[in-house]
């Protein structure tokens, strides 16, 4: 019988989406949402990349990323260009404003996980990364033959 008080899944989820929601508060005054964090540390350093590989790094649907792309692209912390390599593609890094805001988003993230971790120590930390990275390997693997994670 199923119990959400001990459903791996639900627990994760919830846990997640509380995230979500201290960082999302502590993102606004970036003027930054939790949706766009993966296509930022995507981009950081100079990096580019193409839409493709940025929905799966993201784990959404295109359609969503390319409305996030597009709120990006208009709020000037990211640019599109051509890809030199593919003729139909374009390929997207982040503007000075991106690059900007960068070492921030580091410091809110930081502070998102230390309120997130309060009271663990750093075995408990790193078992909980461990099994994190398992089960996501688990998972990513179901969905795309292939674990992402090391």
């Amino acid at each position: 019988m199923f119990d959400r008080e001990t459903s791996v899944g639900h627990l994760t989820n919830w846990a997640a989406r509380l995230f979500a929601r201290v960082v999302d508060r502590q993102l606004k005054p970036l003027g930054i949402s939790t949706g766009q964090i993966t296509i930022l540390l995507s981009l950081e350093n100079g990096r580019t990349s193409q839409q493709k590989a940025l929905v799966e790094q993201a784990v959404v649907e295109q359609s969503a990323l390319a409305a996030t792309l597009k709120r990006m692209e208009k709020s000037g912390l990211i640019v599109r260009c051509p890809d030199p390599t593919d003729g139909r593609a374009s390929l997207f890094s982040l503007t000075r404003s991106g690059e900007a805001i960068m070492d921030d988003l580091h410091a809110t993230l930081e502070e998102g996980n230390a309120t997130a971790l309060a009271g663990f120590d750093e075995s408990e930390r790193l078992l909980l990364v461990g099994m994190l990275k398992r089960i996501i390997n688990n998972i990513q693997t179901e969905l795309h033959d292939r674990p992402v994670l090391t």
